[in-house]
């Protein structure tokens, strides 16, 4: 799955709290993706059901605004689509069907070092499986297809989350703007395993127009300079890292001047530990 960050990170004072949101795509290992090079397990046009009237051959490359069923939970039950998606013979065949919320701030917190990414749920389950030791859950997130009436179109996205001991589902994913909770709907019948491949042409452009749809306020941040990145990438980031774990009060002054108007340095530093190398230093003290 192609990913971009919504990144939630407290500057290296700890003064306030930094919402930076990435527009670039990254790989399973977090690293930027580049087509024709990288692979990862990214989202594509088979990932996605459409349903409704006028909508079945509609293409997730084009998909307009969507989001949480409209006129919940009334439309569960009204909608004539909604329960052709999920009925035992349709696409979407549901075994169980559950209304996720998001995350607290405080649940958000304590993943921060994990590096989770929007558009990359099968990573942030597994991620969160290795550090939890939840099990993973494979299914669809069912979204209402906002330009048309209620109940009418809906599209299924595949989705993948965790599932507690006593059996609560749980989604640690980063979640669209103004998404509140998601419909999400494990399958009778599971799909094959996402196997890696490299980032094609497509792949790109999918998940380019899922993020711009998802987190329209990043538009603008694509014109920003990545020459913070540059600076300080692969062995750069690494070092600076480094120096916030030994205290360096002038890195990360500079740091947390920088971050504020780089979100791709903010990321790649997220991806370096620079989180947990703060909370060394500061426990230290």
């Amino acid at each position: 799955q192609g990913a971009q960050a919504g990144i939630h990170c407290c500057n290296c004072h700890g003064k306030r709290r930094l919402w930076i949101y990435m527009t670039a795509l990254f790989d399973d290992d977090g690293s930027a993706a580049e087509v024709g090079q990288s692979r990862g397990r990214w989202l594509d046009e088979s990932d996605f059901i459409f349903g409704g009237e006028d909508h079945q051959h509609d293409r997730a490359s084009e998909i307009g605004p969507h989001s949480f069923p409209r006129d919940w939970p009334d439309v569960y039950e009204e909608s004539g689509v909604l329960r052709s998606m999920l009925k035992k013979t349709g696409p979407c065949a549901a075994k169980r069907v559950s209304v996720v919320p998001n995350m607290s701030q405080d649940q958000i917190a304590d993943v921060a070092h994990l590096g989770l990414r929007p558009l990359h749920s099968l990573c942030n389950a597994e991620a969160i499986q290795k550090h939890f030791g939840l099990a993973v859950i494979e299914g669809w997130a069912l979204h209402d297809l906002l330009d048309d009436v209620t109940g009418a179109a809906f599209v299924a996205e595949r989705y993948w989350w965790n599932s507690t001991a006593d059996g609560k589902w749980v989604d640690y994913s980063p979640r669209a703007q103004n998404v509140g909770q998601l419909l999400l709907v494990e399958p009778l019948v599971s799909c094959p395993p996402k196997k890696p491949c490299i980032l094609t042409v497509r792949h790109h452009q999918l998940g380019k127009h899922l993020l711009e749809m998802r987190f329209p306020n990043t538009r603008a941040a694509k014109t920003r300079s990545w020459s913070s990145q540059t600076v300080f990438n692969g062995k750069g980031v690494g070092s600076a890292v480094k120096h916030v774990r030994l205290g360096s009060a002038e890195m990360m002054h500079e740091l947390s001047t920088r971050i504020e108007e780089d979100a791709a340095l903010c990321e790649a530093l997220v991806q370096n530990g620079v989180c947990a190398a703060a909370a060394t230093h500061l426990r230290s003290r």
